[in-house]
This record gives structure tokens, C-alpha cells and sequence, in this order.
């Protein structure tokens, strides 16, 4: 799904923005709003693979009408944008989109054959950033239990100044007692965090986390899906609980 979903969430955010595109086949339902109208959100496409997104004007993006097949004009392939580098779970590719003459630049970080990863999405005409995890429909989930690894990113929310840093993210999952506890790291931050597990629902949710941040701590919420078959990869997105975060980020992790 990361292979269309940038494109999904790009349309949907130009047109809350006020921007063009209209929006294809996906529904989407706010999980959390802040004070500052952007929050998160889990879109549901028409061959029920999901998405997660923490973007501004959220409700904005839930609101739009999303019956639509029309995004003709945001048409992205991953293979477009060239690779700039790797980690030791997958690469990077970077590029750029435009759209009534608004740019989007992306960053994106994909695992596989690029159905699994998170973008980090800027908008420089209008100063706004989002984050967009994404992966493949999930199909027969499995029992006991299994360690995920990957990469994370975490970034001082909808500023160029703070911190802006990739790590390593690790998730163990138990199926069969359905807790998983997550740890993530950056340069210098730590994510730490544990809960309940929906397998058949395919997510798993942390209000709770601990965010580390140089010597300041922060109470942070992790925003899990799984996806693939035999649930072979898990993504979300990240951010800390002020009423308007200071931080955010995603993730992308494979079993």
C-alpha cells in the first residue's frame, strides 16, 4: 500500500490545505486530534490494506469525500524517486511532487518491495510537515511470538528547528497472550513503550510510552498496524502527548 498511499494522503492534504487533487478510493477516521487541528488518522482502502497518518488539519482530511477514484493528478511510483541511501532494513529514496504548483518534497523509508515503510512529507509553500506509514493488506495472522526490527524517525512536530533523526525501532509481539512491548532509538532519543494487541483489527496501541529526549522525558503514544501475510511486518506513527506535540515520527519494522 506505500506504493499508492503517499499519493492517497499528498491529494487528501493539498485539498484540506486548500490545494488541488481530488482523492481516491480510501476512507479515512481520525484516532486522535490536538489543540492545533492536526492529529492522526487510519485510512482503510478499497482492497483493505491501511495506512496511518499524522498530519494537520486532520479533520479536514477525515471530512473529504473519499468515494472518488480521481488522482490523476498526484499519479506516484516509488521506482520514480531515486535511492539515496540504505539502512540496515531496508533503503531511502527521496523525491519530490507537484501539484497546481504546490511541491511536496518526500523522504521515504521502505522495507521489501516497497509495500512497507513511512514517508516523511514536507510542504514548503504552506510550512507544514507529515508523516505517513503504510503496508500491505493483512492476511492470516499468526500465533507466538515474533521480534520485529526496523527504522524510526522522530522530529521536533511541524518545525525546521530541533531534532530531526533516524534510528533503529524494535517491536516484540506476542500473539497468543496479544501484548507487544516497542524500542526505539535515535541519536539522541529513546521510545519505550507496551500494550494490548488487536490482532484481528491488526494494530496495537501505547498512550502511555515514554519519549527520551536529551535529559527532558515526555509522555508520547505509539500508533501501531500490522500488515502482510502471517502479519510480516508492523508500521505506525509516533508523537508526544502535549495538546500540541513537540515531537513526531514513524516507523517501519519487519518480522
Amino acid at each position: 500500500m506505500l506504493r499508492y498511499s503517499t499519493a492517497i494522503v499528498a491529494t487528501l492534504v493539498l485539498s484540506a490545505c486548500g490545494g488541488g487533487g481530488g482523492s481516491p478510493e480510501v476512507s479515512y477516521k481520525a484516532v486522535r486530534i490536538f489543540s492545533d487541528g492536526s492529529g492522526v488518522a487510519v485510512g482503510t482502502s478499497d482492497d483493505g490494506s491501511k495506512a496511518m497518518v499524522l498530519a494537520p488539519e486532520i479533520g479536514a482530511i477525515v471530512a473529504i469525500d473519499s468515494s472518488s477514484s480521481d488522482n490523476d493528478d498526484l499519479d506516484i511510483e516509488l521506482e520514480d524517486f531515486p535511492i539515496i541511501g540504505s539502512t540496515a532494513n531496508g533503503i531511502i529514496r527521496q523525491g519530490a511532487v507537484s501539484s497546481d504548483g504546490i511541491t511536496q518534497n518526500l523522504l521515504i523509508y521502505e522495507t521489501g518491495n516497497g509495500e512497507d515503510g513511512f514517508a516523511f512529507i514536507t510542504m514548503p509553500e504552506y510550512g507544514i510537515e507529515y508523516y505517513l506509514s503504510a503496508g500491505e493488506t493483512l492476511s492470516n495472522v499468526p500465533s507466538g511470538s515474533f521480534t520485529y526490527r526496523g527504522d524510526q524517525m522522530i522530529k521536533s512536530y511541524q518545525t525546521s528547528s530541533g531534532i530531526n533523526q533516524v534510528g533503529t525501532a524494535e517491536i516484540s509481539i506476542d500473539f497468543d497472550n496479544k501484548t507487544f512491548a516497542y524500542t526505539g532509538q535515535t541519536q539522541t532519543t529513546s521510545l519505550t513503550g507496551s500494550g494490548i494487541l488487536e490482532p484481528a483489527q491488526g494494530r496495537f496501541t501505547d498512550v502511555s510510552a515514554t519519549l527520551n529526549v536529551g535529559t527532558s522525558q515526555h509522555n508520547a503514544t505509539i500508533h501501531g498496524l500490522l500488515h502482510g501475510n502471517g502479519a510480516s511486518s508492523a508500521t505506525g506513527v509516533i508523537h508526544s502527548n502535549e495538546s500540541t506535540p513537540l515531537y513526531g515520527g514513524a516507523f517501519v519494522t519487519k518480522k
